[in-house]
């Protein structure tokens, strides 16, 4: 078995070398999910065949299962409280209303693509185990993983109430007077959603009118940003970019390092050669570079 474990995240991938079946209860405060890999002739989740499409699910009560030898899946469970405030409220009671039919919708597309992220993720973790000590990437990983999953469900029926467009300029107005106040670190989505005042759909869509991104993006961007002035500002030798990359949240180094060549032009270990102890102000300022 391979698994990660995070404070509010518990992966596994787990082949069946035989059949069995398993009885009892899913754990207390989480979603339980499973991610078909490969679907052998004989399991089921509660006496129905697993389908092709979609997540079977458990909220926290029993659970019934049969894995036939050669199944493979991964089992991923997420605490509710990190559903509950990494969500819009109704998405989260969307998500809970489908897990009560024991079936996340998706289609064998998305669950596909989802797997393929968990394989990804969990072969990060793997390599690099010294990313898990790191809470600022462990609450990147976690949050993305909502994201992703998110992303994978279909069918949810949402009314979106996005407010007017002044309405919404204010809002943004909150949320950058809050992110230029804060330790950048420090400050989420839902922080965010609090100091605008405004659901986190309406901000999603004051970001993408001013600025084209998201605000998770406009975050990343930020994030980007601050290890690129980390590495500017320390001589080779004193820090390992690894390290840096994952205080700022970014648990996978190879995608990281991708994005940031991009947006800079240069590798991470190109703009920490050279050596600027007293960076100037232009550069101490991200918004400068959008």
């Amino acid at each position: 078995m391979v698994y990660l474990a995070t404070p509010a995240v518990v992966l596994w991938e787990a082949r069946a070398g035989a059949s069995y079946r398993c009885r009892g209860l899913a754990p207390s405060g989480m979603l339980s999910l499973l991610v078909s890999l490969r679907r052998a002739s004989g399991s089921s989740y509660w006496r129905s065949p697993l389908a092709g499409f979609g997540f079977p699910c458990s909220m926290p009560g029993a659970v019934e299962l049969v894995f036939a030898e050669g199944q493979a899946h991964f089992i991923v469970l997420i605490d509710l409280a990190l559903l509950r405030r990494s969500l819009p409220a109704d998405t989260f009671e969307a998500l809970e209303r489908a897990a009560a039919t024991r079936l996340l919708p998706a289609s064998a597309g998305s669950v596909e693509r989802f797997a393929g992220w968990l394989n990804r993720v969990l072969q990060e973790t793997q390599t690099h185990p010294r990313m898990l000590q790191f809470p600022e990437a462990v609450r990147s990983l976690e949050e993305d993983l909502v994201r992703q999953l998110a992303a994978a469900i279909e069918g949810q029926p949402l009314q979106l109430v996005m407010g007017s467009r002044s309405t919404r300029n204010r809002g943004l107005d909150r949320a950058l007077s809050y992110l230029w106040s804060r330790n950048l670190l420090e400050v989420t989505l839902p922080s965010l959603c609090e100091a605008a005042a405004m659901s986190q759909r309406t901000l999603e869509r004051a970001f993408q009118e001013a600025f084209d991104m998201t605000a998770r993006d406009y975050l990343k961007i930020w994030r980007l940003h601050a290890v690129r002035r980390r590495l500017l500002a320390a001589r080779k030798g004193e820090v390992q970019i690894a390290d840096v990359a994952y205080a700022h949240g970014f648990y996978e180094l190879g995608r990281f390092a991708a994005v940031y060549a991009r947006m800079f032009g240069e590798r991470p270990s190109e703009t920490l050669s050279r050596h600027f102890p007293d960076l100037p102000d232009f550069l101490i300022q991200p918004l400068t570079a959008f």
